[in-house]
């Protein structure tokens, strides 16, 4: 995640896998019930903000994963990017 400026955050986490989620280096939380989704308040510094998640498949057919960083309002966050490696 790529933010313009320092600013607070909410991470919406949707799964029923097991994951551990980090972010700039730091564990922000380990899921480890099958509750399906979850928020969390994340402060993005300006810059880079390297976002990890590894996931446990529960179930062997598929592994659904939803991540969306949004406004602390839940509305659409402006000029923050994204981008895999």
């Amino acid at each position: 995640m790529k933010a313009p400026s320092d600013l607070t955050a909410h991470l919406e986490l949707s799964t029923a896998a097991l994951v551990k989620v980090w972010m700039n280096g730091t564990l922000l939380m380990a899921k480890t019930s099958e509750a399906d989704k979850q928020v969390y308040e994340v402060k993005l510094r300006a810059g880079d903000n390297p976002l990890m998640i590894k996931a446990i498949q529960m179930k062997q057919d598929s592994l659904d994963l939803s991540v969306q960083l949004r406004a602390t309002d839940g509305g659409e966050l402006r000029r923050v990017s994204a981008r895999a490696r």
